[in-house]
C-alpha cells in the first residue's frame, strides 16, 4: 500500500494572491469560470526521475538548485496531461499553463509552487501531482551520489494522478485549488453575503433584537396615548359631547 499525503494545504486568497491582476482579468475573459490549481514543482530533498537515455535515477536537489529551479519558471509555462518520451513537446497538446509563483518554506525546506490555470476542457482530470520536465545538469559528490548543480531549459510540467504515478519529488502534490471566480465576485456584492456591503434603499429594513421590540412598543403605547387624547372631548374642542354626556 503506498499513502501520498499533502504536505500544506493552501487557502483560496493565496492562490489567488500568486497570481498577478492584469492575468487574471486577462484569464478571465478567455475563461468565465476558470479553475487554478496551486502544486508543488520542487523541493529541497532527493528526487527520483527518468533521465532520457539512462532510465530512473535519484538526485539530491540543494536550496541553491530549487532556487535555480523556481527562477526559469516563467508564465505561460506549458502544462501537460502525463510524461512526453522526451523533452520535446511537439504533438503534445497543452492543459494548461502556469500564471503564478511563490518559493515557500514547507515542513522546514524550500518548495517551489506554481499556481496553475487548467483550461476549460480538461477540469474534469483528477490531477493531484506536478512533475517538473527540464535539463537538468548533475554532478557526483565524493561518495558517488548525484545532485542538481545547475538548470537548464525548462520544457513544461507534466501534470498526473496520485493513484497512477508516482511523482519525482515525493512532495510535488496539489496544494489546493479556486474555481468560479464570477460566482465569488456575485457574492461579494451581494449584501446577503458580504456584511461589508449596506443596504441603501429608501426604506432601510426595520431593526431586530431586544432593544427594538422595547422601542416598538413604547411607540405603540405614545401612539394609543395620542389616540385618546383625540378623542377625548376634554382634551380635544374639535370634539363636541353629544346629548346626555
Amino acid at each position: 500500500m503506498r499513502i501520498q499525503g499533502k504536505l500544506y494545504a493552501m487557502a483560496e486568497s493565496e492562490i489567488v494572491a500568486m497570481v498577478p491582476a492584469e492575468k487574471l482579468a486577462e484569464i478571465k475573459e478567455r475563461d468565465s469560470s476558470p479553475l487554478l490549481k496551486a502544486y508543488v514543482v520542487g523541493h529541497e530533498g532527493e528526487a527520483r526521475g527518468n533521465l532520457v537515455g539512462i532510465g530512473n535515477v535519484v538526485k539530491r536537489w540543494f536550496r541553491s538548485a530549487i532556487e535555480k529551479l523556481h527562477d526559469k519558471i516563467q508564465s505561460g509555462l506549458q502544462l501537460f496531461h502525463g510524461h512526453g518520451p522526451t523533452n520535446d513537446n511537439a504533438g503534445r497538446a497543452p492543459i494548461g499553463e502556469v500564471v503564478g509563483k511563490k518559493l515557500m518554506d514547507i515542513e522546514d525546506r524550500i518548495s517551489s509552487v506554481v499556481a496553475c490555470w487548467i483550461y476549460p476542457d480538461f477540469r474534469h482530470l483528477p490531477l493531484d501531482i506536478a512533475s517538473i520536465e527540464a535539463d537538468v545538469d548533475l554532478r557526483g559528490d565524493n561518495t558517488d551520489q548525484l545532485y542538481v548543480a545547475d538548470i537548464g531549459q525548462i520544457s513544461g510540467i507534466a501534470l498526473g494522478n496520485s493513484q497512477i504515478e508516482t511523482p519525482g519529488f515525493p512532495g510535488a502534490t496539489l496544494l489546493g485549488q479556486i474555481q468560479a471566480f464570477a460566482e465569488k465576485e456575485k457574492d461579494y456584492l451581494d449584501p446577503t453575503q458580504n456584511p461589508m456591503i449596506r443596504i441603501t434603499d429608501d426604506e432601510p429594513p426595520a431593526p431586530t433584537g431586544p432593544e427594538a421590540a422595547e422601542k416598538r412598543k413604547l411607540g405603540e403605547l405614545r401612539h394609543e396615548v395620542e389616540q385618546n387624547k383625540y378623542l377625548d372631548p376634554a382634551t380635544n374642542p374639535m370634539i363636541r359631547p353629544g346629548p346626555g354626556e
